[in-house]
């Protein structure tokens, strides 16, 4: 996974599928740890695509916000039927 494929395949998924789809991370790894980097690599591309859009004028921020939020948290919640931690108690 080098950041600029990455970045290209991010930038494909965005010009081509509908919001809705995405899940802004995919990973081959079997461990905890590997995936943790990989995530954070796919978050760091994901926002710097995001903020070149908006720089150019072909996304708003408020555009690109949602776009992050559904890709790296509501997307995955509802294809995989994920439970959201909250951080209360209780939970």
């Amino acid at each position: 996974m080098y950041p600029s494929l990455i970045r290209r395949v991010l930038a494909d998924r965005l010009d081509i599928c509908p919001l809705n789809k995405v899940s802004g991370f995919f990973s081959d790894s079997y461990m905890v740890e590997w995936n943790y980097g990989k995530r954070k690599l796919v978050e760091r591309e994901l926002a710097a695509l995001l903020a070149e859009r908006v720089a150019f004028g072909y996304l708003t921020r408020a555009d690109a916000s949602l776009i992050a939020r559904r890709w790296l948290l509501e997307n995955p919640v509802r294809i995989y039927g994920l439970a959201l931690f909250t951080g209360g108690q209780g939970s």
